[in-house]
């Protein structure tokens, strides 16, 4: 995947991005019983961007499907395959907006926290942004106003459940 690029500092501080983070101790767990998500939202390295701006094609909502354009949804396959198993945490330019795990789609832990599933539908690759496993609407947690308009105005957002 190509990471977006700007000319302009200020178009950075505008752009959408999803990080893998790998090897960052006190990883939060399934149940988070003490809260540790939102610490780490605020201190997880942000390591090699997982999805950018310039890989989105289209923008869903309810939920927040990110459509992938053919080339990312080719090098994200290479890349991590269909089935990883990361953490994440998913920025607008330099504010972090939510950290959770990316999980299959498939998997029946019980998961309050929020979760990207990867869905290659055979026409394209589908990445799912989730309040927690299960759920079918956005929230303000997973696609908040900000998310929304940045890709209205990238003119990416498609209307409510297409």
């Amino acid at each position: 995947m190509t990471e977006a690029t700007s000319a302009t500092p200020a178009a950075d501080d505008e752009r959408f991005a999803i990080h893998v983070v790998r090897g960052f101790g006190g990883e939060p767990t399934a149940d988070d019983p003490d809260g540790a998500w939102p610490k780490f939202l605020a201190a997880a390295p942000l390591d090699e961007v997982f999805v950018a701006d310039a890989d989105i094609e289209a923008v869903a909502t309810a939920p927040l499907p990110l459509v992938l354009t053919a080339d990312a949804g080719r090098s994200f396959t290479a890349r991590f395959g269909t089935i990883p198993e990361h953490r994440f945490v998913v920025s607008l330019g330099k504010q972090r907006l939510v950290a959770g795990r990316v999980m299959f789609i498939g998997t029946a832990r019980a998961l309050r926290h929020p979760v990207i599933h990867v869905n290659d539908t055979g026409f394209a690759l589908h990445v799912m942004v989730l309040p927690a496993l299960g759920a079918r609407d956005d929230t303000a947690v997973t696609a908040p106003p900000t998310v929304r308009a940045h890709f209205r105005a990238a003119g990416k957002l498609l209307p409510p459940g297409a």
